[in-house]
């Protein structure tokens, strides 16, 4: 008895083709689905380094400074300068303040202008300038899916807001008056 011609076909083919046909679907679901979102998260996540480095580098700028007035300017100097440097990151404030920390009952207090004279003991305390700085990073490609969705997703299609915050060590204690 004879084959049909159409089970004789059926089994001989190989599934190479079947593997080309899949291959753009599959293509598709890697570079679209996976490699893109990876891709804007890398960026959210370096963008959100360099924000926190330049408030960072920012603090131990303003702790070396003579006052604390010069302190202030400083501080908002770098940040500036260390985030203008990069697309996609904008600073919207930055401030500087004084942590005064009791050697003996370790309590911290924070002042957000200059010391009193009369109140700096460099002997009994610990004095430290803190920055904060608040911001916003920008994804990657922005405003991608606005027209499907109604409502922003900050970090996807929408900036996201960002504080950092960093404390150093004040150098000239008797300078944090002026």
């Amino acid at each position: 008895m004879k084959r049909p011609v159409a089970s004789l076909l059926r089994s001989h083919r190989s599934d190479l083709g079947a593997a080309l046909t899949e291959l753009p679907i599959f293509l598709f679901f890697v570079f679209i689905v996976v490699a893109l979102p990876l891709l804007g998260l890398a960026t959210l996540a370096y963008r959100d380094a360099l924000f926190a480095f330049a408030v960072k580098n920012a603090a131990s700028e303003a702790a070396k400074a003579p006052s604390f007035h010069a302190a202030q300017a400083v501080a908002a100097a770098k940040v500036s300068q260390g985030c203008g440097a990069f697309t996609g990151i904008t600073v919207r404030t930055c401030q500087v303040s004084i942590i005064s920390k009791n050697l003996t009952t370790a309590v911290e207090t924070e002042y957000t202008t200059a010391l009193n004279p009369a109140t700096i003991d460099s002997h009994s305390n610990l004095y430290f300038v803190k920055v904060t700085a608040n911001g916003l990073i920008t994804p990657m490609v922005m405003g991608v899916g606005t027209s499907f969705w109604s409502f922003p997703i900050p970090g996807f299609t929408a900036p996201y807001p960002l504080n950092a915050s960093s404390q150093v060590f004040f150098e000239r204690p008797k300078g944090l008056s002026t």
